[in-house]
């Protein structure tokens, strides 16, 4: 439901004796001509309905971000000036249906995620935001992510899908509330990357950008996508994709819990503990053996080495490093969990990784309201496009 055209070229065609250039597909053609007064560039589309909105950018492919929209009409003109001395490209975006399709990633009836596409595809592959659900690790399901999937396909114009996913929960991986425990939320991670491998496989007859695809979650599944941005190494599963497998392209959490040692004293202090065997089924029991759990890999407490702020802040020792970039959200509004896990991890993230975008925003840009409001707001769909669009570097 885009087109994609220079102004520049099409202007250099003009000037040859071209009467206008065009671009087809995906229901829209977009027709760009010279305007009538110097500089002007009209455009003038058929296809789609009923409302339609116009962006410009000198980035192909961060065509679709709302710092780039120049318009939103019911019609089918525009007339635009753009800034002299560049190449622009330009979208039409018209309506967006969403259809989505549920796939398994592997044999427990779990392992499986439902994919959101535009009805009709873009003619590029769409980059991809794999979202994990909250739930503390033992309760929750992809569909509570069902809406934020479809606003983020359709505030992206159809250019970028969304995927919810289930993963095995803590108790049914031998999680248990007694002393000592193992760190079930290992397999968790180990479930969220056999999605995203799975998504890599089915990248080319799906119409998905393998380059762009994110790993991101609320709550609980905000924890697992930055663990495994920060351990891609200990968890990375294999695909089937004849062109090669990519990692990911970075992590987006929001609402999330990041420090076990810290969610578990707010838990106690502000919930008086309702959590307290929620997460010792995912993390074990702090502290060392045998009263606590210990990380098999690191040697070390499983408390620390499920916390992505610990990883962050113990990089070098650890030699752990993210594959992608970071967006860390936090409504100002919602108490359930402490806004210090975000601040917190971001600053982490941030003094540890300057080679990677870290973004931490806990103004109410991307959510506001509490816990679990911002799964149905266009907000945070907007934030998370706007990142994917613009590679990490903004919202």
């Amino acid at each position: 439901m885009f087109r994609l055209v220079s102004p520049r070229l099409a202007l250099a065609l003009l000037a040859a004796g071209a009467a206008s250039v065009a671009a087809q597909g995906g229901g829209v053609t977009l027709t760009v001509d010279r305007g009538g007064a110097p500089g002007e560039v009209n455009l003038e589309w058929t296809g789609g309905e009923p409302r339609f909105r116009v962006f410009r950018s000198d980035e192909a492919r961060a065509t679709v971000y709302s710092g780039n929209e120049i318009g939103d009409t019911a019609g089918s003109t525009w007339t635009d000036v753009p800034p002299p001395g560049a190449m622009f490209f330009y979208r039409v975006t018209g309506q967006v249906t969403v259809e989505a399709a549920t796939l398994s990633y592997g044999a427990d009836s779990a392992q499986a995620l439902d994919l959101h596409l535009p009805q009709v595809l873009p003619a590029a592959p769409m980059p991809v935001a794999l979202l994990a659900h909250g739930g503390l690790w033992q309760g929750g399901d992809k569909s509570a992510l069902a809406t934020l999937c479809q606003e983020v396909v359709v505030e992206s114009g159809g250019t970028m899908a969304c995927a919810s996913t289930n993963y095995r929960l803590s108790q049914n991986l031998g999680g248990v509330c007694v002393a000592g425990g193992i760190d079930a939320y290992r397999y968790q991670v180990v479930d969220l990357a056999l999605a995203f491998a799975l998504l890599q496989t089915e990248s080319d007859v799906r119409g998905l950008d393998r380059t762009r695809m994110y790993v991101g979650g609320h709550s609980a599944g905000a924890h697992l996508s930055h663990e495994l941005n920060l351990r891609w190494s200990d968890f990375e599963q294999p695909c089937a994709s004849p062109s090669g497998c990519w990692p990911a392209a970075g992590a987006i959490g929001f609402e999330g819990i990041f420090d076990i040692a810290a969610w578990d004293a707010y838990d106690a202090e502000f919930w008086d503990g309702e959590f307290f065997c929620a997460t010792r089924k995912a993390f074990g029991f702090p502290g060392d053996p045998p009263s606590g759990c210990q990380d098999a890999q690191y040697g070390l407490p499983c408390w620390h080495i499920g916390s992505p702020t610990y990883l962050a802040d113990n990089a070098g020792t650890l030699e752990v490093a993210p594959v992608g970039d970071a967006l860390i959200i936090h409504s100002p509004g919602d108490n359930w969990v402490d806004i210090a896990e975000a601040t917190s991890f971001g600053q982490a993230m941030s003094a540890a990784f300057s080679e990677i975008n870290v973004i931490t925003s806990i103004d109410g840009t991307c959510a506001t309201g509490q816990h679990n409001d911002p799964l149905t707001q266009t907000a945070l769909a907007v934030c998370i496009v706007n990142f994917i669009a613009l590679s990490g570097s903004g919202i």
